[in-house]
């Protein structure tokens, strides 16, 4: 089954200054992240960002805030799932989404334990794996795979965006391929 952006809400776990710095592939998922961010916004897909203890480790990186919607929710956190805080629980449910995109860091930790909560609370749970790292390949690794036995759908930010198009006669594809390009 292929997610409807009607019913789809993003999940942006973590994507902070002092954080990110400490992942070297940061770098390579960043862009993936904004194009995925400007086709949500595009879609009118809503978008809810976590900040791990953002007073250590610093909010959400200004060039996302700068190209996410002005609606969208910073949500401060200690769990490592999202699901462990009340906020966050309050903002998804507000959606009425069936499917969950979970992009940010870390993989093995957050991104993790948050899909594993998606899922067991009946979302559809997809996950670019070009939006998500680690600070070691074989973290993120081990969770890709651990994700995908869970019956988590592990894709690529573009093949997502797609899927929410079905179509080129899609009002919105042409604004989308510019993104994506």
């Amino acid at each position: 089954m292929m997610p409807e952006s009607s019913s789809t809400v993003v999940s942006l776990i973590d994507m902070q200054e002092r954080l990110c710095s400490a992942i070297a592939e940061s770098a390579q998922i960043l862009p993936r992240i904004k194009v995925l961010a400007e086709a949500a916004k595009t879609l009118r897909i809503p978008i809810v960002a976590t900040e791990q203890y953002p007073r250590g480790l610093g909010p959400t990186l200004a060039e996302l805030r700068a190209i996410l919607p002005p609606e969208t929710k910073y949500l401060e956190k200690t769990a490592f799932s999202c699901f462990g805080e009340e906020a966050y629980r309050r903002e998804t449910a507000k959606t009425s989404a069936k499917t969950m995109v979970i992009a940010g860091v870390e993989a093995h930790v957050c991104v993790l334990q948050t899909a594993l909560d998606a899922a067991e609370r009946g979302y559809d749970v997809y996950v670019p794996e070009d939006c998500v790292a680690s600070r070691r390949a074989s973290d993120k690794n081990a969770a890709l795979a651990c994700m995908r036995s869970a019956g988590i759908h592990v894709v690529t930010s573009e093949m997502l965006i797609f899927f929410f198009l079905r179509d080129a006669s899609h009002p919105e594809f042409k604004t989308i391929s510019k993104i994506i390009r």
